[in-house]
């Protein structure tokens, strides 16, 4: 006789049929890899089969990105809530699952978040695997690293934090204003800077990490991104091949390089400045 779990990979499957008797929550949406629980009655069905299709097609690619073997073991659940506050804006919570608010269609809506959190949440076993959230520098690569993602397969999304401008437009802006935070100020600071500083830090770290990937591999992304140990000078000279300040001095070079480049770079930079809503900068001697 067949079963709900005949069409998909089993453990998954029962793991998520388990979970719509047990947790008493009204599940929209099941697939292999993504379940999706409703908590308010703004999402319609077309945007949870869309989050849910986009996150079943996103934790394939990222799957293929970083290698089976660092994918998690069971599936993932994604809370679709309400609109975006200031209070409900997307992220894991303390059992690794995504809560999503809608943002305005114009910023992309429930998708826009979608591929950043869905990294933080197939990274959320290797987080306790290694206890890596209490390293002093564990926010810049973690948030790096998402972001570096998202924009690997979301390049024109329309929302936070490049609001659908070229990476190279909008991190070279930074570089060559004299407004980049520098990384190292990133990475020992990361829990004051990382949200007042968001345009900011978000676009920079997600760059650093493209940087890196370009420049030494893909291999070295990896190793330094699931390194088993806090990516010092010393450690990330041994994953690496150079130390932190050769990177950085390294990626500042490409930023103005990339930039410099660009066609049209600083009327598309005068756009990104004007048209981003709530434009915040940290500036250097007041916020840092």
């Amino acid at each position: 006789m067949s079963t709900p779990c005949a069409t998909a990979a089993r453990a998954a499957c029962v793991a998520a049929l388990v979970c719509l008797v047990a947790c008493g929550e009204p599940t929209a949406f099941v697939s292999e890899h993504v379940r999706i629980v409703v908590t308010s009655d703004l999402p319609t069905d077309a945007e949870v089969q869309q989050v849910g299709q986009g996150a079943e097609a996103r934790f394939d690619a990222i799957a293929e990105m970083v290698g089976n073997a660092r994918m998690p073991s069971s599936p993932i659940t994604i809370v679709m809530g309400g609109p975006v506050t200031a209070d409900s804006i997307p992220r894991l919570d303390g059992n690794g699952r995504i809560l999503l608010y809608r943002y305005p269609d114009w910023l992309g809506g429930y998708l826009s978040p979608l591929t950043h959190e869905l990294v933080h949440a197939v990274r959320f076993e290797f987080w306790h695997d290694v206890q890596s959230s209490s390293w002093p520098t564990f926010g810049f690569f973690e948030e790096g690293f998402a972001e570096f993602v998202a924009q690997t397969f979301d390049p024109t999304s329309p929302g936070f934090p490049f609001f659908g401008y070229p990476e190279e437009i909008v991190v070279g802006y930074w570089v060559t204003s004299g407004l980049a935070i520098p990384p190292a100020v990133l990475r020992q600071r990361h829990h004051a800077l990382n949200l007042p500083c968001q345009n900011q830090s978000y676009t920079q770290r997600a760059s650093w990490f493209r940087y890196l990937d370009e420049t030494y591999g893909r291999a070295a992304t990896l190793a330094v991104a699931y390194s088993a140990r806090d990516v010092t000078d010393a450690v990330a000279l041994s994953l690496v091949g150079v130390d932190l300040p050769a990177i950085d001095a390294g990626w500042e070079a490409s930023a103005r390089q990339r930039y410099a480049t660009y066609p049209n770079a600083s009327t598309l930079a005068a756009e990104y400045r004007t048209l981003v809503p709530d434009y915040v900068v940290c500036l250097a001697g007041r916020d840092y």
